[in-house]
């Protein structure tokens, strides 16, 4: 089982309730189809192998972790690493306790520097990226390639666009989204970790025609799910004028056709 001793951890716990109650209910990124396209090009990039054990840092509920075992057929460890103690429950839970599934409760850059966990063949870190600042990143890329070096290992970041609108978010929102996804920064920084040999591709998934309506997106923002809309990031008036400009895209003649694109940087171990 896996524990969260620490205050701020426990305020992080507290913090994402609202996610995983969205992880049920969401329609958006939760879907079973969804799921299966992430969980698939996060896969093919990983090229793992058995035996191999895999690092999903900044697991969640473990969505992409589980469906990545079954394709392995369980023949792969898992550490599943989050600052969310309720993220991990679910995670276990789910799992039905899969002792190929370990939970462990750090934030990246605990995680970065711990000695308990010192070697592993791949890491992959999914839409968190921006939580850190830059120096928490290069701390734990740093921490990252020490730990990947011994089996020539892979680190890989799955992120979205940076200057692509793809979503139905208005001037102030996506200005404030794009601030923290500087992709020539994020470079810079992996690369004076020592990760010379860096890769991208991007993915593009395409939703079922009308299958996401306005209220999926209103859901997200007024649950302050993802942390561009807590309230460090947005008052409440801030949010009631996203909420109308969202409303207006979907109620266009051409309304708003929701995608999501995804890009894969793969980092080498050379």
């Amino acid at each position: 089982m896996s524990s969260c001793k620490n205050e701020s951890q426990s305020q992080q716990r507290e913090y994402f309730t609202p996610t995983i109650v969205s992880k049920y209910i969401n329609t958006l990124f939760n879907s079973p189809l969804y799921n299966e396209w992430i969980s698939s090009i996060i896969f093919n990039a990983l090229e793992l192998q058995p035996d191999h054990i895999l690092v999903d840092m900044g697991c969640g509920p473990g969505t992409e972790s589980l469906i990545i075992l079954n394709k392995m057929k369980n023949r792969i460890r898992i550490i599943g690493v989050d600052p969310s103690q309720g993220m991990l429950d679910i995670f276990e839970k789910e799992s039905n306790f899969n002792p190929n599934i370990e939970a462990v409760c750090k934030d990246a850059v605990q995680f970065s520097q711990s000695n308990e966990y010192s070697s592993y063949d791949r890491i992959f870190l999914k839409s968190m990226i921006h939580l850190l600042t830059s120096e928490q990143r290069l701390t734990a890329f740093e921490g990252f390639y020490k730990q990947l070096v011994s089996k020539k290992g892979r680190l890989l970041i799955i992120r979205g666009p940076v200057h692509e609108k793809i979503f139905p978010f208005d001037e102030r929102t996506e200005n404030l989204f794009r601030q923290g996804n500087n992709l020539v920064t994020l470079f810079d920084e992996l690369k004076q970790a020592g990760f010379k040999r860096i890769e991208e591709e991007t993915f593009t998934f395409e939703y079922p025609s009308n299958s996401i309506k306005a209220e999926d997106w209103i859901y997200l923002i007024e649950n302050r799910v993802w942390t561009l809309f807590s309230h460090e990031n947005m008052n409440d008036q801030q949010m009631n004028d996203l909420i109308d400009y969202v409303k207006k895209q979907f109620q266009s003649p051409n309304h708003f056709q929701t995608i999501d694109k995804q890009t894969i940087i793969k980092c080498y171990v050379d």
